[in-house]
């Protein structure tokens, strides 16, 4: 039977296609007792018709707090089966985090976990409704809810992109969009049926969300994890023996220097292929988690929220910075200030234009930023010879008395003179003057302002040195292993 990246199916498609193509095959690899692809359609097909019967319909939108769990997979595929919206949420989230969510995006359905913490909604209530699972519950809105555009049937997905500003932007998906996104990543890195998905990025993200489809279209099984636990994903490894790994650089550096068990180390050789998303993975943190994963090649993808995933890094050897070709559907342009066109080998604005990218933010006053039809997800680049492109830094640019200031030109001179695990380079306000400071986390403990700012000024033209810097020994971090807006936030406002 044809493979469904050959049929292009849709994601309501895919578990039906895999369980009829091969209903015998493990689809989630759960520790306590794997499911099938016969069993998980059952389940799936199950809540749809308890969902259907009490008004879920197209335009309704059912928020999904939860982990990394067969619960999660089974509300995800059944709420798009019945033509509802999915809204993936972070289960980590404040209450009052979740409910700006929840009321700027117009939710009407919310579903948790039994297990987790107990949240504080107000304006929400348990809904009289048997979940399929004892593990989840649905909570329904006290008050109806205005019809908007974004209620018309017309979306399948919504995720919820702050980026730096920590103010959330909607971003809606059509079938569309969400097949085009894991059809040409399963192209390119050619997945197949017999595949072992390690599924520890969060589902809820657009990357781990991206993991989960990618195995679901190719018809392969896939391992849920709630937690990224160094010791953990090391045991999985040698239990369970999964050969795709979706992953973000803080978790291959880890993976790379964390305590080995001499007795696994041929036993987590089974993982041949890593994906890892952005462009920011050292040289450094590529070549330790190499050397101790010998038969696993990492490829590096590179997209956004907004245009989903845009190219792959698929080359024999490791370039830091490059991300690699544009998939296929996918184009790339390099644009100046001036909206002008940049040849190959010149820096400028990343541009990009793909079947998967959304038209437009819902529910926010933040705004697509375009340049001559392409989205521009705020990164800077270049294109090389062999149409690789290679991200150099954000594009966002301070200015401090007229000058021009690259925060990454900043951030990567500070990197490259003192061992640090995050930078942050920001304008703040010095004596009513824009002036620079730089929020630095890092593990020396001997790590100084002073030292910093000395050092800059040997390397960096004067209105270029941070006037300021904070060194921080430990930010909070997401799901992801991505340094929270909001803590930066903070330091900020100190």
């Amino acid at each position: 039977m044809p493979s469904a990246l050959s049929h292009r199916l849709r994601p309501s498609e895919l578990v039906a296609y895999w369980a009829k193509a091969s209903g015998g095959n493990i689809a989630i690899a759960d520790a306590d007792l794997p499911i099938t692809y016969a069993e998980l359609n059952d389940r799936i097909e199950q809540l749809a018709s308890q969902l259907c019967n009490i008004g879920v319909a197209p335009g309704v939108q059912v928020a999904l707090l939860l982990p990394n769990s067969t619960e999660f997979i089974v509300w995800f595929f059944a709420v798009i089966k019945v033509g509802a919206l999915v809204a993936t949420l972070d289960p980590n989230l404040k209450d009052a985090e979740i409910t700006t969510m929840l009321d700027g995006g117009e939710i009407d359905l919310l579903v948790t976990h039994a297990s987790m913490r107990s949240y504080d909604l107000p304006g929400w209530l348990p809904a009289a409704f048997s979940a399929p699972a004892q593990a989840t519950k649905l909570l329904r809105r006290t008050a109806a809810l205005a019809i908007t555009v974004t209620h018309d049937g017309h979306y399948s997905l919504h995720r919820f992109s702050s980026g730096s500003t920590g103010q959330p932007k909607h971003v809606l998906f059509t079938a569309d969009n969400i097949a085009d996104d894991y059809l040409h990543l399963g192209e390119t890195a050619s997945f197949s049926a017999t595949d072992v998905f390690l599924g520890v990025t969060p589902f809820f993200h657009s990357f781990g969300g991206l993991g989960l489809l990618s195995a679901m279209a190719a018809g392969a099984s896939i391992i849920p994890v709630s937690r990224f636990i160094p010791a953990d994903i090391l045991n999985i490894l040698a239990k369970h023996n999964p050969t795709i790994f979706f992953a973000t650089p803080p978790m291959l550096e880890l993976l790379g220097k964390c305590h080995l068990d001499p007795s696994k180390a041929s036993a987590i050789q089974s993982l041949t292929t890593c994906i890892c998303a952005t462009g920011r993975l050292s040289q450094v943190a590529h070549d330790q988690f190499q050397q101790r994963f010998q038969t696993t090649k990492i490829f590096v993808l590179y997209g956004s929220s907004e245009t989903a995933s845009c190219t792959l890094f698929t080359d024999e050897e490791f370039v830091e910075g490059c991300v690699g070709n544009p998939m296929p559907g996918v184009a790339i342009k390099i644009f100046d200030d001036a909206s002008h066109a940049q040849e190959p080998g010149t820096t400028g604005r990343v541009g990009i234009k793909s079947p998967s990218c959304v038209d437009r933010y819902h529910y926010s006053d933040a705004q697509l930023r375009l340049m001559d039809g392409f989205i521009l997800p705020g990164d800077k680049g270049y294109i090389d010879s062999q149409g690789r492109l290679h991200i150099t830094g954000r594009d966002d640019v301070i200015n401090i008395g007229g000058y021009k200031v690259d925060r990454f030109e900043v951030e990567a001179c500070i990197r490259s003179l003192f061992d640090t695990r995050f930078i942050y380079v920001c304008e703040y306000t010095r004596a009513g003057q824009p002036a620079i400071r730089a929020i630095i986390e890092s593990d020396d403990r001997n790590l100084t302002a002073a030292l910093v700012i000395a050092a800059c000024k040997q390397k960096l033209t004067s209105y270029k040195v941070p006037s300021r810097v904070d060194i921080v020994h430990d930010l909070p971090r997401d799901s992801n292993g991505k340094v929270k807006a909001s803590a930066l936030q903070g330091l900020e406002s100190n």
